[in-house]
């Protein structure tokens, strides 16, 4: 389970970014912006990584942040929605953009602006001592349940047959899908029509070369000479405290964080943990690896990335109309 939510926080929002679901160490050659802020192709954000639980790598420059990401899933559900009351069916766009809002609240307290809170292992004191291991909304009670993928969407009632028929685009058979109430349903059903009109613009979800660079650049941090070094002096640290772990990577990986409290073992050892990667400068040390790798990545693409950021603001004004207006 362990591995799982870290695998989450890894993988940043992707696995977030679906229409059923409602998810920073530079150098100054590359013109440092305040951490958490986006920017343009040579311009990625500064990090705190030393002392803060959420940082920015450089390439989130180039990424949707977790915000931008739950308002691109809203703008999808409510052009969803909108469509389904075209074929008289209900459709609550206030509904929805509750549940959007508290999903991306939920997703940021969980996984930080860019998905990397969890990217080292837990990193702050005051969350170790709080969560533990455990995701905040775990603890806190604010994880949102999020519609099964044959389930209603944000904002629709549960399915009727007549109702998954449009939002799909196919009857239960799997059959092309009949006019409905008079009207022929879109090709995809209202769920992918909306999801097409937005994809036309820009990507919908973690785009390919960044999820590309963001996840080579950790699968070649964990072998790099000074990193495992690191790791070998937060190991020696964290057994002189009585806790044996190999690498900061299979810290609690023999707790439970599924229970509905946090035990005192689990917050001694994430305390410890916290406490060795300090004293081993081992959170420095790893994104300083991945800061050089992302940078060199950010040069080599140059080109495609500000491409995307281009189709990112073109996708984001049009998200915002959407928000802003409301659509018929």
């Amino acid at each position: 389970m362990l591995a799982k939510l870290r695998a989450a926080g890894l993988l940043t929002v992707s696995g977030i970014l679906t229409l059923t679901a409602a998810c920073t160490s530079s150098p100054a050659s590359h013109g440092a912006a305040p951490g958490g802020q986006t920017g343009t192709a040579g311009s990625p954000p500064a990090a705190q990584p030393a002392g803060s639980a959420d940082f920015a790598l450089p390439i989130d420059s180039f990424a949707y942040t977790s915000a931008q990401n739950g308002d691109i899933v809203l703008a999808e559900s409510m052009l969803t929605g909108a469509c389904m009351r075209r074929f008289g069916f209900t459709y609550d766009a206030a509904a929805d953009q509750a549940a959007s809002r508290q999903a991306m609240q939920t997703n940021l307290a969980n996984f930080g602006l860019y998905g990397n809170k969890r990217r080292y292992g837990v990193a702050d004191d005051a969350a170790a001592r709080r969560y533990g291991y455990h995701l905040p909304s775990a603890v806190d009670g604010t994880s949102v349940a999020k519609p099964s993928k044959g389930g209603p969407a944000h904002g629709l009632p549960a399915l009727t047959p007549a109702m998954l028929t449009v939002l799909t685009g196919q009857r239960p058979d799997g059959a092309k899908a009949p006019a409905v109430n008079g009207q022929n349903v879109p090709n995809g059903g209202c769920r992918g029509q909306a999801h097409e009109s937005l994809t036309a613009l820009g990507t919908v979800g973690e785009i390919p070369l960044i999820g590309r660079i963001r996840a080579d650049s950790f699968t070649r941090s964990v072998t790099d000479p000074s990193v495992t070094a690191a790791f070998k002096k937060w190991s020696a640290c964290m057994s002189g405290k009585g806790y044996k772990y190999s690498t900061p990577r299979d810290a609690g990986a023999d707790l439970d964080i599924t229970t509905p409290a946090v035990p005192a073992r689990e917050v001694a050892v994430a305390t410890a943990d916290v406490a060795c990667k300090r004293d081993a400068d081992v959170v420095r040390v790893w994104s300083a690896f991945e800061t050089k790798y992302q940078n060199a990545q950010i040069d080599q693409h140059a080109q495609e990335l500000r491409q995307l950021k281009a189709d990112e603001t073109k996708l984001l004004k049009k998200v915002g109309e959407i928000i802003a207006t409301g659509v018929k």
